[in-house]
């Protein structure tokens, strides 16, 4: 009985390094692999609005990224900060539609922290989104005019996938076509 319970608590808690653990983890089929962040872009910095005219030519902006690997996405960490009392910024991962968002999945909840110095902050997608390695996908964020704005920071000076905005979601025209935004994407929950 005791070997009994000696084993199905190797199973239940691996203990990193373990070779005993580890085999038997991979003979029950237990994931071993451990979960991080697999692309990201987070250098430099400049101010790129979302959501700060009046006449809502910004409510939509948007970036590309080609994923590295096959993997399943869980939290998407973006640079941001605010200006006034936004009340939430939306966030969505989407497939590509010809070099623009097609169908976008939104996370679990909105950006709400505010903040008026930028700093990373998370969404999660508790279902988790599917990304296929050396295929290009979006980062659709979005927030309506109001009282206050976001501001995702981004580089002007790494050559990426580029900035692009929309008053509707559908219209894409780019901020910076060559810049890239700041972003982690990882396998974990945060």
């Amino acid at each position: 009985m005791k070997k009994l319970l000696l084993l199905i608590l190797l199973l239940l808690i691996p203990v990193e390094g373990h070779a005993l653990s580890s085999a038997i983890q991979a003979v029950v089929g237990v994931n071993t692999v451990g979960c991080g962040v697999t692309d990201s872009q987070e250098t430099g910095g400049t101010n790129n609005y979302v959501g700060d005219e009046v006449d809502n030519s910004f409510n939509y902006k948007e970036t590309s990224f080609t994923a590295s690997q096959s993997v399943t996405i869980k939290t998407v960490y973006l640079n941001v900060a605010d200006a006034g009392s936004p009340t939430g910024l939306t966030v969505a991962l989407c497939t590509d539609n010809a070099g623009a968002p097609g169908t976008c999945t939104n996370a679990d909840a909105t950006i709400t922290t505010t903040t008026a110095t930028a700093q990373w902050l998370h969404v999660n997608f508790t279902a988790g989104y599917a990304v296929t390695a050396a295929t290009k996908y979006h980062i659709r964020v979005y927030y309506p005019y109001s009282s206050g704005y976001y501001n995702w920071l981004r580089n002007p000076t790494v050559t990426g996938q580029g900035v692009y905005s929309s008053p509707d979601g559908t219209t894409w025209t780019p901020v910076d076509a060559s810049s890239q935004t700041h972003f982690r994407i990882s396998t974990c929950e945060d």
